[in-house]
């Protein structure tokens, strides 16, 4: 009885006899007595679920593995982005104070004056512009 096999697609069980070149489906009771006579036994099913499986396991573990170097990758350009833009707008900051400061230097005092005269002349046409506007009414 070695050369039989007995083969289990889902809940059909098929006797293989290849010196016979016969392939025949046989009840539960009978595999199982086979299987308990020692006769090899194979589970189609189960063996294409288990490559099967294997398969997206390796694919599944491979794509986590690209996944979470893409996602370690962008963490650490965006940490990197937020930081570099904090400092860039301070410096930024930084440099137009001191290129203003550099451009006015001496002329500091004669540039505050000239402004406050400026605010003030422009208040001034404001207020009497308002005052004939109400004038006229």
């Amino acid at each position: 009885m070695p050369s039989l096999t007995l083969i289990i697609v889902g809940t059909k069980y098929f006797l293989s006899d290849p010196i016979q070149d016969k392939l025949e489906q046989v009840s539960k009771e009978t595999a199982d007595e086979l299987i308990e006579l020692g006769t090899p036994v194979i589970n189609a099913l189960q063996d294409g679920l288990d490559d099967l499986g294997e398969g997206l396991r390796e694919g599944l573990e491979s794509l986590g593995g690209a996944i979470e170097g893409v996602g370690r990758g962008l963490g650490s350009a965006s940490l990197d982005l937020a930081e570099n833009i904090g400092v860039a707008l301070l410096k930024a900051g930084a440099n137009t104070r001191n290129y203003i400061v550099d451009e006015i230097g001496d002329r500091r005092v004669t540039f505050v004056k000239q402004f406050t005269i400026l605010i003030i002349v422009l208040m001034t046409t404001v207020f009497v512009y308002n005052q004939l506007m109400m004038k006229d009414r």
